[in-house]
């Protein structure tokens, strides 16, 4: 868990083990989301990627797909949706036995 985009960044590049999802909001201090997930996507890295928004223009839609985001939630949303659309993002990741 990351207080700003800045430092999910930091976290993201500085842990061993990689990540299986990245869930965050859009409108973050000091990185935004987009700004987070271009970063990660500009490394080469295909995490997946889980936004959290309220930002729903098209142009905002259209930058998210276009930085390589694997899915978005739109506030306000329930448990339940989050649930549906990590297990949507993450179906093809291999569980542990």
């Amino acid at each position: 868990m990351a207080a700003d985009g800045k430092m999910a960044l930091e976290l993201f590049h500085s842990t061993q083990a990689p990540y299986d999802l990245i869930i965050c909001d859009w409108m973050m201090p000091n990185l935004d989301g987009l700004e987070l997930l271009q970063n990660i996507r500009g490394s080469g890295n295909s995490t997946k990627f889980l936004m959290l928004t309220a930002n729903l223009t098209k142009e905002a839609v259209t930058a998210a797909i276009d930085a390589g985001i694997d899915a978005y939630v739109t506030k306000p949303f329930t448990v339940d949706e989050i649930h549906k659309k990590v297990r949507l993002v993450t179906k093809d990741i291999p569980r542990p036995i």
